[in-house]
């Protein structure tokens, strides 16, 4: 499948670990008034044992040169209809056009394209790619082994974690310039019978253990990202949730029932509040989220939650809080249970509810008390998922009568075709990569601009993408790169070159660099700058 590993099966991780609340389907939002919500902000003291499980890393593949044909757009919805305040919940007219609108516009002329091209990416110039040439390859102390391996370039830095054949985890820090020595190498997180995750933020390296099956849960190892030196640790339960802050993590404690707020660096409980049922929490990116390196699954590198979030209950209430107090900002009852029917970004929650008739609703959440707009309305033969934020717009993904060979793209006042879609990854305001299991779409102003048959796409940044040919894999192999400015005309795709020897699956980039765990160690490739 295209977007995922191959070879070794290897948990994937979003930004939280838990499965979302399940409550029986209600009737269709009605406009509610703010509840009052009990349990400000309250200090307890933490009890410290083992910790989690989070999310997955992405990685490299090949390339394949050569734009495809743009899919014909189908004809107008025959079930959904498109709905705007203070319009009726009749069917909003759509153009037939070949190719895809992002941007918002109307009508598509060669001049507005090229007026788009101009202003939409004058902050994200095509990078300057050149052929991929291997700068630093650094040998850890013990060679790693297939056991567990992840990379995660953040900044100017490359941070890598293995397993050795005593089973230690050994965690190496390099800068992403030229030479052969590491930064430092830390075994402070010591042994786990299973590693699933690393993630890094410029002050820590996070490490999640698996669970063990004598205490169900996991241990979060928290390293200091400028010598590896361990800071703290904690045990958390499987189905709990970990997001990291710029200075704060938030901890889902299912066993005790508390929403918490964790020190970043020192461990220590700096709030805590009563959390009966089973939360689900959403980040609160903006539009700035949209635009740096991001794997493969749309997971921004070396990002944090944000300075607020959206936290659903089983019960079906949203709440907005303050990531650094816990303090309540918004609240609505009867909203959503914070599943996969959920998209967040840029202050506007997205949610599509289980009534009858089926609709997509748009709340503001710096007024969660104002009349949500109605954005679209699901057909009875229709299924929809993989809502997904693109530039002041909503996209998620449209089946017919449950076959995945029948899926759209589709936004506000259009859609295309792209079959056997099953995820969205945004790259700026105005491009989409569309993954699916045999092939990667780029859309672009209104249009396909290429396909890759069998490979995969990622964000570098809002203007430009890393390509690989093919499917990424656990395994050791060469990959092929190519690079692709989102402005430039269909076909103009920078060829690259291979990347020897490494786990593709684990690599991680930023717009100059993909640094990768190779068969016994680790390496660092210029493709950019």
């Amino acid at each position: 499948m295209a977007g995922q590993g191959k070879d070794e099966a290897q948990p994937e991780f979003a930004r939280g670990v838990s499965e979302a609340a399940k409550p029986e389907p209600t009737a269709a939002t009605v406009p509610q008034q703010p509840v009052a919500r009990a349990g400000e902000p309250t200090q307890t003291a933490m009890e410290y044992a083992d910790p989690v499980d989070p999310w997955a890393a992405a990685e490299a593949a090949s390339i394949a040169a050569g734009g495809k044909p743009s899919y014909e757009a189908p004809a107008p919805n025959q079930g959904g209809t498109w709905t705007m305040l203070g319009e009726t919940e009749a069917a909003v007219q759509k153009t037939k056009i070949k190719g895809l609108l992002i941007g918002g516009a109307a009508t598509v002329v060669a001049a507005g394209v090229v007026a788009a091209t101009v202003l939409l990416w004058p902050s994200f110039p095509a990078l300057d790619y050149h052929r991929a040439e291997e700068i630093k390859r650094v040998a850890p102390a013990a060679a790693f082994t297939s056991a567990f391996t992840s990379a995660e370039v953040v900044g100017d830095r490359a941070y890598f974690a293995g397993v050795d054949s005593g089973g230690t985890l050994r965690v190496l820090a390099a800068d992403t310039g030229a030479g052969d020595k590491a930064l430092w190498e830390s075994t402070a997180a010591g042994r786990s019978t299973t590693w699933t995750a690393m993630r890094a933020t410029p002050s820590v390296v996070v490490l999640f253990s698996g669970v063990e099956s004598a205490t169900s849960t996991s241990r979060m190892v928290v390293l200091d990202a400028e010598n590896g030196s361990r800071l703290w640790e904690q045990s958390v339960g499987y189905y709990d949730e970990i997001h990291l802050g710029a200075q704060t993590v938030l901890w889902t404690d299912r066993e005790r029932k508390r929403l918490v707020g964790l020190d970043l660096i020192e461990g220590s409980e700096k709030w805590a509040v009563a959390d009966e049922d089973a939360t689900k929490i959403h980040a609160m990116p903006g539009p700035d989220d949209l635009t740096g390196p991001a794997d493969i699954s749309g997971r921004a590198f070396g990002t944090d939650i944000g300075d607020q979030f959206v936290q659903f209950d089983a019960d079906k209430t949203a709440t907005v809080r303050e990531l650094a107090t816990g303090k309540v900002l918004q609240t609505r009852e009867n909203v959503s249970a914070g599943g996969d029917d959920v998209a967040v970004h840029d202050g506007r929650l997205y949610v599509l509810e289980t009534g009858t008739p089926k609709r997509i609703f748009q709340y503001d959440l710096a007024n969660l008390i104002a009349e949500p707009e109605a954005k679209y309305t699901v057909g009875t033969s229709e299924e929809v998922d993989g809502l997904t934020p693109c530039g002041d717009q909503l996209c998620f993904i449209r089946t017919k009568d449950f076959d995945k060979a029948t899926s759209e793209v589709v936004a506000t006042g259009w859609s295309l075709a792209v079959p056997k879609v099953k995820t969205l990854v945004p790259v700026g305001a105005s491009g989409l990569l569309a993954i699916g299991d045999e092939s990667t779409t780029l859309i672009v102003d209104q249009k396909v601009v290429w396909t890759i048959d069998g490979g995969v796409a990622a964000r570098l940044d809002a203007g430009n993408v890393l390509r690989f040919s093919e499917d990424l894999s656990s395994s050791v192999g060469n990959r092929a790169l190519s690079g692709f400015h989102v402005g430039d005309k269909a076909g103009e795709i920078a060829e690259m070159g291979e990347i020897r020897d490494v786990r593709s699956e684990n690599c991680s980039w930023n717009t100059e660099v993909i640094a990768c765990v190779a068969a016994e160690d680790v390496v660092i490739y210029s493709f950019a700058g």
